[in-house]
């Protein structure tokens, strides 16, 4: 099953507030409360794009896949991309744990993914 995994985006850009972030962001309180809860069948293309542009990503981002077990998926399919790891440990989690006199290094790594 492919569904939307704003949980994930979030957590991974260090968002601790993803309803509150989407709310200044521009979404209707209905719209940010159904995308943070997954209570959606479908996603209209507007409400995609702002996502896109907002997290700084593609559609793929921020979607996940989860094989429902009714029709087996084979390991090689693309849509097995949008496998997420459960036990993926966040990045702003990560920072929290490098020392200060690393963030220079870090500063200048980041700064190359930029380009």
């Amino acid at each position: 099953m492919i569904f939307l995994d704003l949980q994930h985006a979030c957590a991974e850009r260090g968002i601790q507030k993803p309803f509150q972030y989407l709310i200044q962001n521009g979404f209707s309180y209905h719209t940010a409360h159904r995308l943070i809860n997954n209570a959606v069948d479908s996603i209209n293309y507007l409400n995609l794009e702002k996502l896109c542009v907002l997290f700084n990503c593609t559609p793929n981002e921020l979607f996940s896949f989860n094989p429902s077990g009714e029709k087996p998926v084979p390991e090689n399919h693309p849509l097995r991309q949008l496998s997420r790891d459960a036990n993926a440990t966040p990045i702003a989690d990560l920072m929290r744990n490098i020392p200060a006199h690393k963030f220079k290094e870090l500063r200048e790594t980041l700064k190359n993914f930029e380009k």
